[in-house]
């Protein structure tokens, strides 16, 4: 309980000062380590893990591994935020990419798989069933445009058109 106060004590001192003309502000990142509940020193129930790299973790755990709800943010800015099994993305979940591009829906085992809907950055959508990222079934992709593609997927190419729309000429999409 003392270390986790020292942790904490530790993190609301680095505070980023305003940097002189012609310097560039210091990023403090937190420190590496792991704040949260334990049984016989094995996480259990709430916690925060940072690791080396910069990857943090703060969710629930069982048995040293996460599991249940928890947050993910990847040194890379990617963030999921969704359910664990067994230190596994796995279950619904939502993922946010740096470019601001979004997934929500089914992950398995860390892989997107299930229904899903992916939100791109420049606007397009795609709805429907992924296999380990890929779309995969029966699926709709939208563009910004109102343009519209029903289509059966193999492993993200387009193998059967079920329905194609084009946008009209009010901006409005043509009825399903």
């Amino acid at each position: 309980r003392e270390e986790e106060e020292q942790q904490k004590e530790k993190e609301e001192k680095q505070i980023i000062e305003a940097p002189k003309k012609g310097e560039t502000p210091e990023v403090v990142k937190p420190a590496p380590g792991y704040t949260g509940e334990t049984v016989n020193g094995v996480r259990e129930g709430k916690g925060k893990l940072v690791l080396e790299n910069g990857d943090i973790y703060e969710g629930s755990w069982k048995n040293g591994r996460k599991s249940g709800h928890g947050i993910y943010l990847f040194a890379d800015s990617i963030k999921y935020n969704g359910n664990w099994n067994e230190d596994s993305m796995d279950g619904d979940g939502s993922l946010m990419f740096p470019d601001k591009s979004q997934y929500y829906g089914d992950i398995c085992k860390g892989k997107i798989t299930g229904y899903g809907t992916f939100v791109y950055s420049d606007g397009a959508v795609y709805e429907g069933y992924w296999k380990e990222g890929k779309w995969h079934g029966e699926g709709k992709f939208k563009l910004k445009d109102g343009r519209q593609l029903h289509a059966l997927f193999v492993e993200h190419q387009v193998v059967k058109i079920l329905k194609e729309e084009e946008s009209t000429d009010d901006g409005q999409n043509d009825a399903d």
